[in-house]
């Protein structure tokens, strides 16, 4: 089961636009950068998706999704906790 959480905001650096950035844990294998915007870009404008190869220490892949707005990121937490994504609940 993979849980989804805020993790903070890009604002610290002048010209760089604020960005809003959810943590996303335990991804399937199966899914890829264009599976996890289709999930999260109902919710809100994407700036940016990123899968990490590192794992988890639990061996799990997690991965970062960044949007433009505080709104969208806690409408995505409130919405993507508990969902199925295939056969398995994901994003809890």
């Amino acid at each position: 089961m993979s849980r989804v959480e805020y993790y903070g905001s890009q604002n610290e650096i002048k010209g760089y636009q604020k960005l809003f950035t959810l943590f996303v844990a335990n991804i399937p294998e199966m899914t890829d950068r264009t599976c996890l915007t289709k999930v999260f870009n109902k919710y809100g404008v994407i700036k940016e998706v990123l899968i990490l190869v590192k794992r988890s220490k639990n061996g799990s892949r997690f991965a970062f999704v960044k949007y433009e707005d505080p709104i969208s990121s806690e409408m995505a937490i409130f919405r993507a906790n508990g969902m199925f994504y295939g056969k398995s609940k994901t994003f809890d």
